[in-house]
């Protein structure tokens, strides 16, 4: 064997064995593998993994592959809420994207543009980057009544055992208000504020973001 079929050889088992990892490295071998990596770790790798991809495609890349995953991978509170939404014939669109903006909505409902947020654990108090998530709210909020988007949030106890009716009330109320033309009558959150759960975040004109 010549150096040059040797090359063209390892070159080939070298892409036959990359082809075959990357079957391999699926989201429950993702999962399987970071249950053994500190969570210290698995945030240092991400902000590294982040910055490469702005670095190499622009943040709007790295957002957009973000929203991908997300809609990919629901969390067990979203597959709840999708199920909810199917069984009241509601129709929605998941991770809706806020104009030109890189914010977000869980779930959209544009028949009454009504938005929900499902907050799950990690937005609980006491959590890490709680200020964080908190301004981002409000900033999401703002942008929302700019739209005149009306916004509630669901905390995840909400969404666990077998009685959703206080779910189910909450958007029956805003849909059946809206169904009758009185989308005035929306309650008001108070800018500033942190979100409240359940609450509708205002139906009205307000500052741009």
């Amino acid at each position: 064997m010549t150096p040059e079929e040797r090359r063209a050889w390892l070159s080939e088992i070298g892409r036959r064995g990359g082809r075959t990892r990357a079957k391999q490295f699926t989201s429950s071998s993702q999962r399987h593998a970071s249950k053994h990596v500190s969570r210290e770790a698995r945030v240092a790798n991400g902000r590294k993994g982040a910055a490469r991809t702005i670095e190499l495609h622009g943040y709007k890349a790295l957002f957009e592959g973000s929203r991908r995953k997300r809609l990919a991978n629901p969390s067990p509170c979203e597959l709840v809420m999708m199920g909810l939404l199917k069984t009241m014939k509601l129709r929605y669109e998941r991770e809706y994207v806020l104009g030109e903006t890189l914010f977000t909505l869980d779930f959209y409902l544009a028949e009454y543009k009504l938005g929900i947020e499902v907050d799950g654990s990690i937005h609980d108090k006491g959590k890490p980057d709680e200020a964080k998530r908190i301004q981002h709210a409000q900033r999401k909020a703002v942008l929302c009544r700019s739209m005149g988007i009306k916004l509630i949030r669901i905390h995840h106890s909400e969404l666990r055992g077998d009685d959703l009716g206080g779910v189910i009330a909450k958007i029956e109320e805003i849909a059946g208000r809206c169904d009758a033309g009185k989308q005035s009558q929306c309650s008001t959150g108070i800018p500033g504020e942190p979100p409240v759960y359940g609450a509708v975040v205002q139906c009205g004109d307000g500052p741009s973001f």
